[in-house]
């Protein structure tokens, strides 16, 4: 489909509290699978719960990436209130942060308003590979940034 697969971790635990060897485990295990699957190694990963420390820029070599959320993986918010927050936050250069877990249909319906709107602003989509390379950002695992928007950094 064209789509990127970067790393999230394989049990979404607080890396932070990790070891650099569990850090390190955690990381080549994932990326493997994933290099095996799709025949590509990721380039990118976006820590659980958006906490980082030394330690994980230290052992981690690939760029950090967060996303603008607007909290989907809570029940609670609704599907009006995420397309709200997609369509007034949308800016060049923002990334998302989105939930595709299972039984989360509010995103999904949020996403089939979302889109049709922004594109009809002018907006355009991209994988996060293709919008590093269009805003001219190297893709380094010595970078200690965590990119959320990549026309303010």
């Amino acid at each position: 489909l064209g789509c990127d697969i970067e790393n999230h971790s394989m049990t979404h635990s607080y890396m932070d509290k990790m070891t650099a060897e569990e850090i390190a485990e955690y990381i080549n295990t994932l990326n493997d699978k994933i290099k095996d699957i799709t025949g590509e190694a990721p380039k990118f990963f976006r820590p659980p719960y958006i906490a980082v420390n030394n330690v994980m820029y230290d052992t981690i070599d690939m760029t950090f990436i967060s996303g603008l959320g607007c909290n989907d993986w809570d029940d609670k918010v609704t599907t009006d209130r995420r397309v709200l927050v997609l369509q007034r936050r949308a800016k060049d250069g923002l990334i998302f942060l989105l939930h595709d877990a299972e039984g989360n249909s509010q995103t999904v319906e949020a996403l089939d308003e979302a889109i049709p709107y922004l594109l009809e602003q002018g907006f355009q989509f991209a994988t996060i590979s293709e919008l590093f390379a269009l805003k001219g950002i190297e893709v380094s695992g010595d970078d200690t940034n965590i990119y959320t928007d990549l026309v303010e950094q």
